[in-house]
């Protein structure tokens, strides 16, 4: 896999979740070439989610991403600064 693109070192923070006023921290780790941008919810024993239109859930306020019974909302600001960054691969860790 040619020129794709990481982060150099791993970004971590933490906050109150928009829509459920609840703790959350978020940890973004470099990927693997190829493994693609990926959210895991280490609050739910590691449950991967691709980022990738084909897990797109239906939602009236933010985009949702759902796979299985899994899934993590609100990601389209993260998705954007992701894009417009030209990143590839990265692993994005949700813990609540």
């Amino acid at each position: 896999m040619l020129n794709r693109q990481t982060i150099r070192n791993p970004v971590e923070v933490e906050g109150i979740a928009l829509h459920s006023g609840e703790p959350v921290g978020l940890k973004l780790r470099p990927a693997e070439p190829g493994s693609g941008v990926r959210f895991v919810r280490v609050d739910r024993e590691g449950a991967e989610i691709p980022a990738r239109l084909e897990y797109q859930a239906p939602s009236f306020y933010s985009t949702v991403l759902r796979h299985g019974e899994e899934s993590v909302g609100t990601v389209e600001h993260l998705m954007a600064a992701v894009s417009a960054l030209l990143v590839d691969d990265l692993r994005i860790e949700l813990d609540g």
